[in-house]
């Protein structure tokens, strides 16, 4: 029978399976931890204070507790594979560290009793933590769409990934098959936009879609939207409409790595600070968050 808790726990320590002293590491962490109601998170990225972006063997996001397996001689106060350069994927699917975060390293270069001595400490502090934490378990779900009806909202901190258009509007009381538009009308005064946001190569911002380059701030609260075919710029409904907020989920990526679209918030058109540009259209965000309610309730 197909368990979806399961296929991510498998395929989440399957990330360092190149890598034998984390594997054996995480993995002895999180079978000594026994905690099914806790995420673990391999390789994940994490946006420090300092906005650089660092990536870590495991993380655990409920309770904020990030490890780091050393396996070189070298001690460090900070993580040590900070990134020079991250994807827009890499980008959206990191998580922010705040007050709270706790960093534990483990020194692999070390003897076993040593190393399984570090492991025992280490779930002994994470232990404590969640003792003294209070946080929503982890249910894992297959539709992030049955979540967000639950709730009847869907907020960026959800951090909720929808494989396709069609998961997304079921969120809106829509079943829409086969819907494979980017951008559309979705009543109540609001569109729907799910953009491919640009490559970064070399400091280059390429299109990935019909000439389109649109891209989202580090802080997640503008997006400029640029093609250099004005016909194009100028058949933007925001041209016609630029009082009417956008929807905005970005296609990204979900945490079992597959192609997916994560909610960044709602957007509307800023008049006041359009680049002197015909080409370019900037939109600021407005909320974090989207009540679902005029769309549930009115469904049917």
């Amino acid at each position: 029978m197909y368990d979806p808790k399961r296929e991510y726990l498998i395929k989440t320590f399957s990330c360092t399976k190149r890598k034998d002293y984390e594997n054996y590491i995480i993995n002895a962490i999180w079978h000594k931890l026994d905690r099914s109601d806790i995420q673990p998170v391999s390789q994940q990225y994490i946006k420090r204070s300092d906005g650089r972006y660092a990536l870590v063997d495991l993380f655990f996001p409920q309770i904020n507790v990030a490890i780091e397996c050393d396996e070189e001689f070298h001690i460090a106060n900070e993580i040590k594979d900070t990134v020079r350069e991250v994807t827009m994927e890499q980008m959206l699917s990191a998580y922010n560290e705040t007050d709270d975060f706790e960093l534990y390293r483990i020194k692999a270069y070390e003897k076993i009793e040593d190393i399984e001595k570090q492991i025992d400490d280490v779930v002994v502090s994470i232990k404590n933590k969640i003792r003294n934490s209070t946080f929503p378990a982890w249910l894992f779900s297959e539709n992030p769409y049955d979540i967000a009806i639950s709730k009847k909202m869907i907020h960026v901190a959800d951090r909720l990934a929808f494989r396709t258009i069609v998961d997304i509007c079921k969120c809106f009381g829509k079943d829409y098959k086969g819907m494979q538009l980017a951008y559309f009308y979705i009543e109540h005064g609001y569109q729907l936009w799910c953009p491919k946001l640009a490559i970064n190569h070399e400091g280059i911002h390429k299109s990935v879609s019909q000439g389109w380059i649109n891209i989202l701030s580090d802080d997640w609260d503008s997006i400029s939207e640029t093609n250099d075919d004005i016909r194009k710029v100028n058949r933007d409904a925001d041209k016609q409409f630029p009082s009417r907020p956008r929807i905005v989920f970005a296609k990204s990526t979900d945490i079992l790595g597959r192609s997916a679209y994560r909610f960044i918030g709602v957007f509307k058109v800023d008049l006041e600070n359009q680049k002197s540009s015909e080409t370019t259209i900037i939109h600021k965000r407005i909320s974090q968050y989207v009540d679902l309610t005029p769309w549930l309730d009115s469904e049917g």
